[in-house]
């Protein structure tokens, strides 16, 4: 017959692999939850970068768009989530702080992306992870300033009489400047006579440098700028911006050019229907002297 310190044993025995057992179990609980929020803060960073870092930072002041430190905790979660995926349909719907921004931002609307939910979680975890210091080097640190743009290169990368480097679309193509001439530019996209009035000289930079606009990603996904396209282009507009807006200076003009051109016209029309009449009324005039 079995002593009691044998049971006792035995059942100790029993408790502490148990114990491991069920500490093990938990240990794999909270790797299975750790591991995807890592993971999810990983691919929001590459998502930040790639998406959004054209327009915002983290810690690193306002670009195009605000600066984003803190903003997990100063806004609703969900409203985040909208405002990520579908910044479109907020404004459509008057979505009052929405609104506020869009006016804030010097009317400049946030584009939409294309994100899904499960990416904009993502864009999330990595803002809650990020506090300004330790954000992307690519989206906040300070770089060291590019050499400065030349005007005149940037007017003819404008016009498309020197190519983009990497085969994107001459900007004249969809847009017009006061100086691109009489003809003007398309009107497919907003007239960037005063654009850097609306972005500023560093938040013009930076949507040249992402060109975070849905109908320009199609385009420039896989030809964007170069970083001194960049900035002869930026330096273009500065320019571009110290004269009158196209509609100004250029409209005018068409309107005087057409205006002479209908006068000569109607000039010309009148000599020759009175050079018509006289050639037939100095026949009959003859003819009735002789009769």
């Amino acid at each position: 017959m079995k002593s009691l310190a044998w049971y006792r044993g035995r059942l100790l025995g029993r408790s502490a692999l148990f114990l491991l057992i069920l500490s093990s179990a938990l240990v794999g609980v909270m790797y299975t939850h750790a591991a995807p929020a890592a993971q999810s803060a990983a691919e929001g960073e590459a998502l930040f970068v790639q998406r959004c870092a054209s327009c915002h930072t983290i810690g690193g002041g306002d670009l195009v768009g605000p600066d984003l430190k803190g903003v997990v905790a100063l806004r609703e979660r969900d409203w985040l989530l909208r405002w990520i995926t579908t910044p479109d349909k907020l404004l459509a719907d008057s979505d009052p702080l929405a609104v506020q921004l869009l006016q804030e931002y010097n009317n400049v609307p946030m584009p939409s992306m294309g994100l899904s939910e499960a990416e904009a979680q993502s864009i999330l975890a990595y803002l809650e992870t990020a506090d300004g210091t330790t954000a992307s080097e690519t989206a906040a640190a300070p770089v060291p300033a590019p050499p400065p743009g030349d005007p005149v290169l940037g007017q003819a990368l404008f016009t498309g009489q020197r190519q983009l480097r990497n085969g994107g679309t001459a900007c004249i193509s969809c847009h017009n400047v006061s100086q691109a001439g009489v003809l003007g530019g398309g009107a497919l996209g907003p007239d960037l006579s005063h654009v850097v009035e609306r972005y500023g000289e560093t938040g013009l930079v930076a949507a040249l440098t992402g060109l975070p606009f849905p109908t320009m990603q199609g385009v420039f996904a896989e030809r964007s700028l170069t970083e001194n396209e960049v900035q002869h282009l930026s330096a273009y507009f500065v320019q571009a911006g110290k004269t009158a807006p196209a509609q100004e200076t250029y409209t005018y003009t068409f309107f005087w050019i057409a205006f002479g051109a209908a006068l000569a016209f109607l000039g010309i029309s009148h000599l020759i229907w009175r050079n018509r009449q006289r050639g037939v009324r100095k026949p009959l005039v003859r003819s009735m002297k002789l009769s």
